[in-house]
C-alpha cells in the first residue's frame, strides 16, 4: 500500500472511532459511564477561547468578567466540505417536554460571523438569561469539518476565577470549580489546562491542580518553564484581533522560530504541533481504555436489568398487582427454602466470606447459634460448680462449692424436707429441689438465645424482600404480611420455650435412659475409688495419682484390711446427701442432653424454620383481598420513575453496547499503548504554591 493510501485510510479509521464515541456521547452514555474525552479548562482571560478558536477556525464569544454557564463540545472533522452544525445535547434528567424543545435546536450551515447570536439563542434555549446565576448541565455542541481540521473531539469548560465581582457571584465561583470538578473527577478524561504567560503560573486557578495536565501556555511574554510537558501557542494581541487564522498561524510559527524557542522541541510549540498531539493522545486513549468501558456498560446493563427485574411490568390494574405479587411470592418462597435447606446456589447468596453473604445463609446461621448455645449451657447452665477442691486461681469464682460443702447445704434442706423414708435414705423430690435450683440459670440462655435467632431470621427476610421486589413492594409487605406474622412466630417460640422448660422447673424428674444408672454408678465408683486411693497412699506413703502404681513392701493383710474397712458406712444422713447428689448431676447430664435438642427441634425447627417458607408463599398471595393486594404491590411513583431511569439506562446502554464492540476492530493485537516520550523540560515553580480544589486522588489519573 502505498504511503498516502495507507495515511488515508488510518485517517477515516481516526475519523471513524471518534464519530462512534460522539455517538455514544448522544446517546447520553456520559449519565452512566465516564467516556474518554479531552477537556479544556483554564482561568477567565487566560486565552482558552483563543486556543479553541486556533483548533478550530471559529470564534467563540469572550467578554472579559463573564462566565459561561454551560460546557460546549466541538467536534472537528477532516473533511473536503467546510460546515458547521450547532445543537443541544440536552440533560437526561430534564422533563420530556423540555428534551423535546432542546432537540428541536439544531443549526446546520452556520455562518461563522453568526456564532455569538446562535450561542444567545442556545443560553435561551437552555433557560439560562442574561442575568442568571445558574448553570446548566446541558451540553452545546458544535460540529465542525474542513479540510484542514484534525480529528479532535473537545469539551470545553467555563472558565475559572477566584473572586466574585459584580457580574459573578461566590456562588458562580463554586459553581464553576464544581462543575470543573466533576469533569476532572472522571477516570478517563485527558485535561488540557490553559494558562496565561502574562499571569504567575501559580496565581491561576487551573495551576493548583499541579503536576497532572499538559499545559498549553498562551501569551507573548518571557519565556516560562513548568514542571511538566507543555505546548506553547501565541495568541493574537489586540491589534491583530481580527486577523484570519491563516494569518494568526504564521505569526506563530514566526515568533517560535527564533530566540529562545528554538531550545524547545518542535512538538511542544505552536498551534500546528498541539492539534495532531492532542488527536493521537485522544485516539490512544480511546483504544486503551476500550475494555474497560466495555466492562463498565456491560456491569450497568446488568445492574438495570435487575432493577427491571425487581421492579417488574407497570401494574395499574388489579390484575397486573396480583400477577406481580404471586411472581414476587414465588421468588421469596424459593429463597427462603434455599436458605432453609441450606442450599446457596442461587446468585442471592452472593460470597459466604462477606459479611451479607454470611447473613444471607440461614441454616449455617441457626446452626451456629445453636451451637454457641449448646457450649454456653453446658459450661455456664449450671447454677453451682461442684469441685473436691478449690486452687487459688478459682477462688473469686462465684460457682464453685467445694463438695463437703455442698453436702452441709443439701443435709440442710433434707432435714427440712423430711417424709416417711428410712434412715439413710432420701425423699426422691430432693432430687427435683436439686435440679431445679441447678438448672436455673437455663431460661436465662434459652431466651437469649431464641430471641438472637428470631432477630437474625428477621434480616436473612428483610434481605430476601429487597432482593425479590422493589423497595416499596418490599417496605409493604414487611408491613402488611411480614412483620405482623413474624411477631405471631416470636409469641409461638416464647410459648414453646415455656413449654420445654416447665420439666426443668417444676414437678419431678422423669427419666427411662440407662445413661442416668450409668453416670450415677460411674460417680460412685469414682468416689469410691478416691476414699481408696487416699488410705493407700497414707500406709504405703506414695502417691497413687501421680502415678506410683507400684509398691513393694511387707503387707499385713488383716491390718490394711482393717484400713480400708474404716470409715466406708459414715454418718447416715451425709452418706445420704451424697447419694442424691451424684443421682441430681447424673440427671442433669441427661436432661441437659434431652433439652439442648428440644430447643433446636421443637423451638427453632418446628416453630420458626419450617413456618417461613408459608409466610409469604404464592399460595397466600393468591388469597389476599383486593385491598391488601393493593396495598402491597400497588406502584408508588417512586417506584414508576425508577423503572423510567432504569429503562432509559438499559436502552442506552445496550445500544451503546453495539457501538462499543464495533470498536474492537480499531484496537491493535498486541494492545495500545499511549506515545508519550517526550523529553521533560526543565522545572521552575514556587514552593509556597498550594493545591487546592482537586486533589489528586480526586483527578483523572489521563490528565495531559
Amino acid at each position: 500500500m502505498e504511503p498516502n493510501e495507507q495515511s488515508s485510510l488510518q485517517s477515516q479509521e481516526h475519523k471513524g472511532l471518534l464519530d462512534i464515541i460522539d455517538q455514544l456521547r448522544s446517546l447520553g452514555i456520559s449519565d452512566y459511564v465516564d467516556l474518554p474525552q479531552v477537556i479544556v479548562c483554564g482561568d477567565q482571560s487566560s486565552g482558552k477561547s483563543s486556543v479553541l478558536e486556533a483548533l478550530s477556525g471559529i470564534r467563540f464569544p469572550r467578554k472579559d468578567n463573564l462566565c459561561t454557564r454551560f460546557a460546549t463540545e466541538v467536534i472537528l472533522r477532516r473533511y473536503p466540505d467546510e460546515t458547521t452544525n450547532v445543537s443541544i445535547v440536552c440533560n437526561s434528567k430534564r422533563h420530556e417536554n423540555e428534551k423535546v424543545r432542546m432537540q428541536e435546536f439544531f443549526r446546520s450551515n452556520v455562518c461563522l460571523d453568526e456564532f455569538a447570536a446562535l450561542v444567545d439563542d442556545a443560553k435561551a434555549c437552555m433557560g439560562l438569561e442574561n442575568n442568571s446565576r445558574t448553570f446548566s448541565n446541558d451540553i452545546l455542541r458544535v460540529e465542525i469539518t474542513g479540510p484542514e481540521q484534525p480529528h479532535l473531539t473537545l469539551v470545553d469548560l467555563p472558565g475559572l476565577f477566584s473572586a466574585a465581582n459584580k457580574e459573578q457571584s461566590d456562588e458562580d465561583v463554586k459553581a464553576v470549580r464544581g462543575l470543573v470538578r466533576s469533569y476532572m473527577k472522571r477516570e478517563r478524561s485527558i485535561i488540557l489546562a490553559v494558562v496565561s504567560a502574562q499571569n504567575d503560573f501559580v496565581n491561576q486557578v487551573v495551576t493548583r491542580i499541579r503536576q497532572r495536565t499538559i499545559v498549553s501556555e498562551t501569551g507573548r511574554e518571557q519565556r516560562r518553564v513548568f514542571p511538566i510537558r507543555l505546548a506553547c501557542t501565541s495568541n493574537r494581541d489586540f491589534e491583530a484581533r481580527d486577523t484570519t487564522s491563516e494569518e494568526r498561524d504564521e505569526a506563530e510559527a514566526s515568533y517560535f522560530s527564533k530566540g529562545v524557542w528554538l531550545s524547545l522541541p518542535k512538538s511542544h510549540v505552536g498551534i500546528s504541533a498541539l492539534k495532531p498531539r492532542l488527536a493521537d493522545l485522544l485516539k490512544n486513549q480511546i483504544l486503551t481504555e476500550l475494555p474497560g468501558l466495555i466492562q463498565d456498560v456491560e456491569n450497568g446493563i446488568q445492574d438495570s436489568r435487575k432493577v427491571l427485574e425487581k421492579l417488574g411490568d407497570s401494574r395499574s390494574s388489579l390484575h397486573e398487582q396480583r400477577q406481580y405479587l404471586l411472581r414476587v411470592s414465588l421468588q421469596i418462597f424459593s429463597l427462603v427454602r434455599f436458605a432453609i435447606d441450606g442450599n446457596y446456589g442461587d446468585s442471592f447468596f452472593g460470597d459466604a466470606t462477606t459479611e451479607s453473604g454470611s447473613a444471607k445463609r440461614l441454616r449455617a446461621v441457626v446452626t451456629n447459634l445453636l451451637r454457641d448455645f449448646e457450649k454456653t449451657l453446658r459450661e455456664r447452665g449450671h447454677a453451682k460448680h461442684i469441685v473436691d477442691n478449690i486452687t487459688e486461681e478459682e477462688e473469686n469464682e462465684e460457682r464453685l462449692v467445694l463438695r463437703e460443702s455442698y453436702v452441709d447445704e443439701v443435709l440442710q434442706l433434707m432435714t427440712r424436707s423430711r417424709g416417711r423414708e428410712l434412715p439413710g435414705t432420701y425423699n426422691p423430690q430432693i432430687i427435683g429441689d436439686l435440679f431445679f435450683a441447678q438448672a436455673r440459670p437455663w431460661q436465662t440462655f434459652v431466651e437469649r438465645y431464641v430471641h438472637r435467632i428470631w432477630e437474625r431470621t428477621m434480616v436473612t427476610l428483610d434481605m430476601i424482600l429487597e432482593h425479590s421486589s422493589d423497595h416499596d413492594t418490599a417496605a409493604a409487605l414487611r408491613k402488611h404480611l411480614l412483620h405482623p406474622k413474624m411477631l405471631k412466630v416470636k409469641e409461638d417460640l416464647k410459648a414453646q420455650v415455656a413449654t420445654i422448660l416447665e420439666p426443668h422447673q417444676r414437678g419431678h424428674p422423669i427419666t427411662y435412659n440407662h445413661y442416668f444408672t450409668e453416670n450415677v454408678q460411674r460417680m460412685r465408683i469414682s468416689h469410691r475409688r478416691k476414699v481408696l486411693v487416699q488410705k493407700l497412699d497414707t500406709h504405703f506413703g506414695t502417691d497413687l495419682d501421680a502415678g506410683a502404681d507400684m509398691v513393694t513392701s511387707d503387707v499385713d493383710v488383716g491390718t490394711l484390711l482393717s484400713l480400708l474397712m474404716q470409715d466406708t458406712i459414715p454418718d447416715m444422713d451425709r452418706y445420704a446427701c451424697s447419694e442424691a447428689i451424684d443421682c441430681m448431676r447424673a440427671y442433669y447430664k441427661v436432661a441437659f442432653k434431652t433439652f439442648v435438642d428440644n430447643v433446636a427441634v421443637l423451638v427453632v425447627e418446628k416453630c420458626l424454620l419450617q413456618k417461613l417458607p408459608e409466610l409469604i408463599s404464592p399460595s397466600v398471595a393468591s388469597e389476599l383481598d383486593d385491598h391488601t393486594v393493593s396495598l402491597v404491590a400497588g406502584e408508588t411513583e417512586t417506584s414508576r420513575i425508577e423503572r423510567t431511569q432504569a429503562s432509559e439506562k438499559f436502552t442506552v446502554l445496550d445500544k451503546a453496547l453495539e457501538y462499543l464492540r464495533s470498536l474492537q476492530q480499531f484496537q491493535p493485537d498486541s494492545g495500545v499503548t499511549t506515545p508519550n516520550t517526550d523529553p521533560e523540560l526543565p522545572i521552575e515553580e514556587s514552593e509556597d504554591s498550594e493545591s487546592e480544589e482537586v486533589s489528586d486522588t480526586e483527578m483523572s489519573d489521563n490528565s495531559v
